[in-house]
């Protein structure tokens, strides 16, 4: 898969996210992206005499350091996949198959509720997840699911084709 044809899959997909009302998850992708990939890797120190010329040691000393750079198109295209399938695709396949197996037992209307996922004491000590849209409760139920349906499975029908289009190149 090219860059471009990287950058045209992105686009797609983040406007179809967009579409579909699944922005939450573009704002968590987006995090993402912004921060880049970090990569260690070893340095060497040099010293330099007065007139700039380098001091020859021996054994110099190695210093190991974090660096960050931005995602491959590639790299980028796979992260949105991944979360994709992981929060829209495989989410909705478990709420759905936990609901019906609540009203399969006999559980009239059941829902799941869904509590913010932040450490304990979080906005105690000044944080904010509400900025974000983070951080509030929800809750699904049967109808509401199945209602997705029909966009889940476009959004699992692009994903798939995309990952044999990545896995084949």
């Amino acid at each position: 898969m090219t860059s471009e044809e990287a950058q045209s899959s992105i686009a797609a997909l983040n406007a179809a996210l967009r579409n579909s009302g699944f922005d939450w998850v573009l704002r968590e992708v987006s995090v993402a992206v912004e921060r880049g990939k970090e990569e260690r890797s070893e340095v060497s120190f040099e010293s330099f005499d007065a007139a700039d010329q380098p001091i020859h040691r021996r054994g110099g000393r190695k210093t190991e350091v974090t660096t960050t750079r931005p995602l491959t198109d590639i790299e980028e295209l796979l992260l949105l996949v991944s979360a994709i399938r992981a929060a829209i695709i495989d989410g909705s396949e478990i709420q759905i198959d936990t609901l019906r197996s609540f009203k399969e037992a006999g559980v009239e209307n059941p829902i799941i509720s869904f509590q913010p996922d932040v450490p304990e004491g979080f906005a105690d000590k000044g944080y904010s997840v509400e900025d974000a849209g983070r951080g509030r409760a929800f809750e699904v139920n049967l109808g509401q699911i199945e209602d997705r349906r029909g966009v889940v499975g476009k959004l699992k029908h692009l994903i798939e084709a995309l990952e044999g289009k990545i896995n084949a190149d």
